[in-house]
């Protein structure tokens, strides 16, 4: 596997302003590696980024689990303006261990995608790989039985 392959990039140091501009691509999986890199690592030195992402995680969570519910047209939105209101009193930590859980998963996943991608064989070299030992077999059985006659 080459090099560029397994070069995470490099993150770089970006804003809270600019962190909030991408914080609804980055809870959808949206952003390019470059960007993810650079939000995860904000996320991790800024708690009030990392609450503001935890609170959109559990959001869309929320809304997620809204999918074929019934109600009122205002029903929801009394129930997000809810939420908000909630999780803004509320102590930070839960949100940002929240999302260091969500960040956790995020990389599990991240790795185990990256290890199906590595246990992949290299079909020319399976290939390669499968002549040379039928080629030594052939050869071994020549030696074996004809090469004493």
């Amino acid at each position: 596997m080459s090099d560029q392959a397994t070069t995470q990039p490099k993150p770089q140091e970006i804003s809270c302003a600019q962190v909030r501009a991408l914080l609804s691509e980055y809870v959808d999986c949206e952003l390019t590696v470059q960007d993810r890199a650079n939000v995860q690592n904000h996320l991790a030195l800024c708690v009030k980024c990392g609450t503001e992402s935890s609170r959109m995680t559990g959001l869309k969570e929320l809304v997620q689990l809204w999918d074929g519910l019934k109600s009122t047209p205002n029903f929801h939105e009394k129930v997000m303006q809810q939420y908000i209101s909630e999780s803004r009193m509320m102590d930070s930590k839960p949100f940002t261990d929240a999302a260091d859980q969500a960040r956790q998963g995020t990389q599990r996943q991240e790795q185990i995608a990256e290890d199906k991608r590595e246990a992949r064989p290299n079909s020319l070299a399976t290939l390669v790989a499968v002549a040379l030992a039928v080629a030594a077999t052939a050869v071994l059985i020549y030696f074996l039985f004809f090469s004493n006659r």
